[in-house]
């Protein structure tokens, strides 16, 4: 019977964290953690803005977006872009 080497399942586990770690550091986050470059489908983005999937296709032509076969998808720091176009800051009184 084979007991297994604590050092070479540390070791092993070291492994899998860094490259846990080095994925982390190539995703591009935003400040509560969420993956700028993550693509959504129509249904996720109607989810994102909560909106209908029927004004999702009528925002197209003012959200950068991907077509492939026929499918659309959006880029969640497209849409974070797109909201804060819309950003109204209140004057100080």
């Amino acid at each position: 019977m084979h007991i297994p080497n604590v050092h070479e399942m540390i070791l092993d586990e070291l492994a899998e964290l860094k490259m846990m770690i080095l994925e982390l550091k190539d995703a591009q986050l935003d400040k509560n953690g969420v993956d700028t470059e993550k693509y959504l489908t129509v249904e996720k983005t109607a989810e994102f803005l909560n909106c209908s999937i029927d004004f999702i296709y009528k925002l197209k032509n003012r959200i950068p977006h991907s077509k492939i076969n026929a499918k659309l998808y959006f880029k969640i720091g497209d849409l974070n872009n797109y909201l804060d176009s819309g950003r109204i800051v209140p004057r100080k009184m």
